[in-house]
């Protein structure tokens, strides 16, 4: 019987699966039963396993729920994982305090004579932190080229019900082209990428980065003093990285790659500390 292997697959709703460059199936998790495993999927009309390096990425089949946080603002919430996509202490207080204001509005104000700030995120997610950073932009007269990674998108069904704005311009943050720099607005640009950060090649002369990955203890292998030299060597002199991760292993693994970090204050209501990690 023949067993055909993909390493790192992509494997979304309604997107082709791409078997040595063949079109092999259209929406296979809407059309046949899958059988999940810690490493794999199995694909019985297909006769294929789907092998992953993370199996936290093989999340296809995976319930996700709306939750109101604190601050009244929603997240999502995958009980499989007991992991959510934004604290529950305030989703939108979260981002503006540790993306927003200890990062972009940080940069900003210390390099003012910066023409655009060169955004990159890890960690796509809802896009609420895409959105609120075209906001601040707005409010503050800056522009900004951002670039987000994301390998596994949300769909904009998703997301919409969260209820994080109606405008027009956050529906099109979701459902813009994916690996295209997109004029959003003419203070904001946005290139998304749906690919694994681990093998992506990194934009050059980053400002500021939003490190927004799930916690160390779900995506351990994007925690990891290789992915933050990298980054790091991409990033401008006095360029920012903050994360909403405190934990002590991150901390010295930012240091031991070259970056001054701070401890500085949570979001009002939230954690107690979180990390901002400023390149000399």
């Amino acid at each position: 019987m023949e067993i055909r292997v993909i390493r790192e697959i992509r494997v979304l709703l309604n997107i082709e699966i791409l078997v040595f460059g063949l079109n092999i199936y259209k929406g296979a998790c809407m059309s046949t039963t899958i059988h999940q495993t810690k490493s794999y999927l199995y694909l019985p009309d297909t006769n294929i396993y789907l092998y992953s390096k993370n199996p936290f990425s093989m999340h296809t089949n995976r319930t996700i729920l709306p939750e109101v946080t604190t601050d009244g603002s929603h997240t999502l919430y995958i009980p499989e994982l007991d992991e959510h996509y934004h604290s529950v202490k305030g989703a939108r207080t979260e981002s503006l305090h540790i993306y927003c204001g200890l990062a972009l509005k940080h940069f900003a104000e210390r390099h003012p004579q910066h023409s655009c700030i060169r955004v990159f995120e890890v960690g796509f997610g809802t896009g609420l932190n895409a959105l609120l950073t075209l906001e601040t932009a707005l409010e503050k007269g800056l522009n900004v080229h951002y670039t987000t990674v994301e390998l596994y998108p949300l769909s904009w069904n998703q997301v919409k019900p969260l209820g994080y704005s109606d405008s027009e311009e956050f529906e099109f943050i979701h459902t813009s082209p994916w690996e295209e720099c997109i004029c959003v607005k003419p203070e904001f640009t946005l290139c998304k990428k749906c690919t694994d950060v681990l093998n992506m090649e990194l934009p050059t002369s980053i400002d500021v980065v939003y490190f927004d990955a799930f916690a160390p203890e779900k995506q351990s292998e994007l925690w990891s003093e290789s992915l933050f030299h990298r980054i790091y060597e991409r990033m401008t002199s006095g360029g920012v990285l903050t994360t909403y991760c405190a934990k002590g292993v991150v901390r010295r693994m930012l240091q031991q790659v070259g970056f001054i970090v701070e401890r500085l204050p949570g979001p009002p209501g939230g954690k107690r500390e979180v990390l901002r990690a400023v390149k000399a």
